[in-house]
């Protein structure tokens, strides 16, 4: 599939160390494919069900629960940590983690006794938590937004996906 490919991605490029070693692996693969480099960039904070954005920097200093069933918890939870933001507990499932009331509600109670009154979740977790409809008294759940953000070349990479799928 890579050498397949027309552009290749490296996302989280911010977070990993050895990322030039597999852009020249991905070079001696695929010599046509352009290498752009990505990284998640926050947005802001909405509470879950809510639509109000708030800023990056509005839980700086805080200290705050996370819940992610991602592939790489440790990622969302650096990128929460460079923000500022103290992590007092973290709580991993697994990725595509399909939780339960029993779970949430064990997850709330963790918190709370732990005096942490505000839990930050990932979107791609939200999806999967907002039908159960759960909230527990003096604890919030918000929701990180990111966007994929192109760190180098940013227009030669909207020239080469306009030239590949023109509008």
């Amino acid at each position: 599939s890579l050498r397949r490919a027309d552009i290749l991605v490296l996302s989280k490029a911010d977070l990993a160390p050895d990322y030039r070693r597999i852009r020249d692996l991905l070079a001696r693969i695929n010599p046509r494919a352009e290498i752009f480099e990505s990284i998640h960039q926050p947005l802001g904070f909405y509470r879950l069900g809510e639509e109000r954005l708030f800023e990056t920097q509005s839980f700086k200093a805080e200290t705050v629960a996370l819940l992610s069933g991602i592939a790489d918890p440790a990622s969302f939870e650096a990128l929460v940590e460079r923000m500022g933001i103290k992590v007092g507990l973290s709580f991993r499932f697994a990725d595509h983690h399909p939780y339960s009331r029993e779970e949430l509600t064990d997850v709330f109670q963790k918190t709370g006794s732990r005096g942490i009154t505000r839990i930050i979740t990932t979107e791609k977790d939200a999806s999967r938590i907002i039908s159960l409809g759960l909230s527990e008294a003096g604890i919030a759940l918000f929701v990180l937004r990111i966007s994929l953000k192109i760190i180098d070349y940013e227009e030669r990479f909207r020239d080469r996906l306009l030239k590949l799928y023109p509008l």
